[in-house]
């Protein structure tokens, strides 16, 4: 099982990675995020720049801690990752039910506008981070290659999820609401 929560903190840590790569790779990216925290949120426009900031260093933060090889900070950054993804899933939530369908640039230059499958998405993030936390072991035992799988393993599944507007429009019945 421990190699499965490995698999599970590469999985989120690198999501968390894309994701602030691809808001601060330049001032452009960050501002269309600023943009898309205003459109989408019910913050204040002279505060989105903070809130957006604030987004970008959390995920920061819980992308080193999940990827440390410091056992002891793990579960904690596993439940911080489970509340931002709770918290990401539920703006969008509310931002649909104003009817707001703004892109959220989420991971960066993606215009598919907000649906149900970005809910869908978080939730199921947030609810894999759950299991890696009742799965946690004490002290697991290390094995190279069975680690060395796990960190492909969630790494690869971390670029399917940066990639899941594109994947979801590949798959998804054009004219079909989501």
């Amino acid at each position: 099982m421990q190699y499965v929560v490995i698999g599970v903190r590469c999985l989120l840590g690198g999501v968390f990675l894309l994701s602030v790569m691809s808001k601060v790779r330049g001032s452009v990216a960050f501002d269309a995020f600023v943009e898309s925290v205003k459109a989408i949120s019910p913050t204040p426009a002279a505060r989105a720049r903070s809130v957006a900031g604030l987004v970008v260093a959390v995920e920061g933060l819980l992308c080193a801690l999940l990827l440390a090889p410091v056992p002891r900070t793990h579960p904690w950054a596993l439940a911080g990752a489970v509340a931002l993804l709770v918290g990401f899933a539920l703006a969008i939530a509310a931002s649909l039910l104003r009817g707001v369908r703004e892109p959220c640039r989420c991971f960066g230059t993606s215009m598919t506008p907000l649906g149900w499958q970005h809910v869908a998405r978080n939730a199921v993030l947030a609810g894999i981070a759950v299991f890696a936390v009742a799965a946690t072991p004490e002290s697991p035992a290390m094995h190279a290659q069975e680690t060395a799988t796990a960190v492909v393993t969630g790494l690869i599944a971390a670029l399917l999820v940066a990639s899941f507007d594109d994947l979801f429009a590949l798959f998804h019945t054009p004219g079909r609401e989501p």
